[in-house]
């Protein structure tokens, strides 16, 4: 084989390492072949047969193959077709070598997949030309296959963006009629179902109910175990509803705790009354939040069409109003709508408007009752409690303003109001309050917490502000919690009550016996005084159950090592009894009637006589 004088290969070709692979069972040719190309620059590797260059084939992928048609194993042109066929070839150019020159030989070598054909013996100038071609074709090759897999990279990028932008108004367009939080029906869209409802119910003589859901108790949700605790309630809220209806109702949160549902092709009022039967049961079961239990109900009122309104705007109205009747009616229960309900709402709605005007009227006022030391006839605090001053009416008692202030979350001003202005009274000490400090020198105001301020997170913060703005001594302060606020959260109770009791103020349990608290949690409760409910005063000495129970508080009482205190106390007998089995105060009429800050001198001589 004879060498002539060959051109250099490209430098393209050389910077880029060409990788040849030569497969041939001639050595002396192969070994001659690969000397030149190494020559010209290329990397060269050699097989000497058919099943090797497969093999090399399948795990090298070399940018050029120079294969003999006729090798042991498979031949040249075995291989150009397994090539062709693997999708392991990453391109490789082909070259078939073979001694065949008949045409129909060479067209048999480029249907089976080869990329040229050299006819031996070899002129290497074609060949050197031939395989500068072959790697043109390898670089345009990978340049396409670069091009095209940029290409899919940005067809599939935009794909991407164009899936996002299509589920970003997917969801936009769920948002525009659905609640974020929950997912149900939004109020714009529970309307558009309504209309529909109430065209159908017009058209045939079924029924359409609408049912209006308030959640009872879940201000102390939020108050306890905060927002996101909150929010995670509502969503099984909405799930519970949703598995508690018909798939052909719609369901929607009109917003915060407020729920709705569109019940149609009701025959009789009576299913609509079943529907709210078995949500109150479903939204019954204990909700698990941070590995506690809380108990959230609803309280639904229901209005019907066309029985009565044909309007949306009517029928939520209604259902609205028969709500507000379920939570006076003590909550956790569902009202229907007539018009008798409308007007007691009316008026319901006046006095909460004017209730909310009332702190700023200065129309709240405090008046006080004296705490008496049984054993030694001496007054030794009072109680604030609150009255409303009503422009437009007599003195207001508690019973008559706090539930409502309770429920429409007003109890919070006005008993940040009342411990702010007790404790203001207390710390400018009266006259009269001076003369009493003679004789009692730890003189304790009381003053009294509802639930949900008691639950509130920032009540031991506001208690500090008060006493530092306020001047009040901490140890003459005694805040009275109901038994069963406490038992609400006892964990979140306990907290609270040793938080206050480390800034120094006095706690007492109010209303004892009346609530359900167990011994294992009132001995962990840090408090000063249980105070017996008077409704277990108001039968002694003479009623044997009032008498049983009364000594039982006293007894437990003294081995807790707390203080105990009667309300309620009318009568001589009563005080003597109560003395008799070691109760340590009292407070009620006998000694002296809520009475205003000008009259507490009056009451205080009253007190020391009575005792004298």
């Amino acid at each position: 084989m004879i060498e002539p004088q060959l051109e250099n290969p490209t430098t393209e070709d050389v910077q880029t390492r060409m990788r040849v692979l030569i497969a041939d069972d001639d050595v002396a040719f192969r070994q001659s072949l690969q000397l030149i190309l190494m020559e010209w620059g290329y990397e060269v590797e050699t097989v000497p047969d058919g099943n090797r260059a497969w093999e090399y084939l399948q795990s090298d992928s070399p940018d050029l193959a120079l294969m003999d048609w006729m090798m042991p194993g498979l031949t040249g042109v075995d291989l150009c077709r397994k090539v062709r066929e693997s999708e392991e070839s990453n391109g490789t150019y082909l070259i078939l070598l073979s001694a065949r020159t008949a045409s129909e030989d060479i067209a048999m070598g480029l249907r089976a997949g080869a990329d040229d054909y050299v006819t031996k013996p070899i002129d290497f100038l074609e060949l050197q030309a031939r395989i500068q071609v072959g790697f043109r074709m390898v670089r345009l090759r990978r340049q396409l296959t670069d091009r095209k897999q940029t290409l899919e990279a940005r067809l599939r990028e935009i794909s991407r963006l164009q899936t996002q932008a299509d589920e970003a108004r997917q969801r936009e367009r769920f948002l525009a009629f659905h609640d974020s939080l929950t997912g149900l029906a939004n109020r714009q869209l529970f309307f558009d179902h309504m209309r529909q409802a109430i065209s159908q119910a017009n058209r045939s003589n079924h029924l359409t109910a609408v049912l209006f859901l308030d959640l009872d108790g879940f201000k102390e949700v939020n108050d306890v175990f905060g927002h996101p605790a909150g929010d995670q309630v509502l969503r099984k809220v909405a799930h519970r509803i949703r598995n508690s209806v018909r798939e052909v109702d719609t369901v929607a949160r009109l917003g915060g705790d407020e729920f709705a549902v569109t019940a149609c092709n009701l025959s009789t009022p009576m299913e609509a009354a079943i529907i709210a039967e078995k949500l109150l049961q479903n939204l019954s079961e204990a909700f698990i939040i941070e590995g506690q239990a809380c108990h959230v109900g609803a309280s639904i009122g229901i209005s019907l069409c066309p029985a009565g309104g044909q309007d949306v705007q009517t029928l939520v109205k209604q259902a609205d109003v028969a709500m507000y009747q379920a939570k006076r009616q003590g909550k956790n229960c569902f009202v229907l709508y007539d018009a008798a309900i409308d007007a007691r709402v009316q008026q319901r709605l006046g006095v909460e408007k004017e209730l909310r005007l009332a702190v700023g009227r200065q129309e709240l006022v405090l008046h006080y009752q004296p705490l008496v030391n049984l054993a030694t006839s001496t007054m030794i605090g009072i109680e604030a409690l609150l009255r409303w001053q009503h422009p437009a009416s007599e003195l207001m008692y508690p019973t008559e303003f706090i539930p409502l202030a309770e429920e429409t979350g007003l109890i919070i001003p006005i008993g940040a109001w009342a411990l702010r202005t007790a404790c203001t009274n207390s710390a400018q000490k009266l006259p009269w309050q001076a003369a009493v400090a003679l004789q009692s020198p730890h003189f304790r105001t009381a003053v009294n917490l509802s639930a949900r301020q008691f639950l509130s997170n920032h009540l031991v913060m506001s208690v500090a502000e008060v006493l530092e703005q306020t001047g009040h001594v901490p140890q003459c302060l005694e805040l009275e919690i109901t038994e069963s606020a406490a038992m609400q959260n006892v964990d979140h109770s306990i907290a609270t009550m040793r938080q206050l009791k480390d800034m120094g103020v006095r706690l007492a349990i109010d209303d004892f016996g009346t609530g359900y608290s167990s011994l294992s949690h009132l001995k962990r409760f840090p408090v000063d005084t249980l105070k017996i409910d008077r409704s277990f005063i108001s039968g002694i000495p003479h009623d044997p159950n009032d008498v049983a129970i009364t000594r039982t508080i006293v007894s437990l009482a003294s081995s807790l090592k707390v203080g105990v205190l009667a309300e309620g106390v009318e009568t001589k007998d009563q005080c003597e009894f109560l003395r008799s089995i070691g109760c340590d105060e009292a407070q009620g009429h006998l000694f002296s009637p809520p009475v205003a800050s000008e009259q507490m001198r009056e009451v205080a001589s009253r007190v020391f006589a009575l005792g004298g």
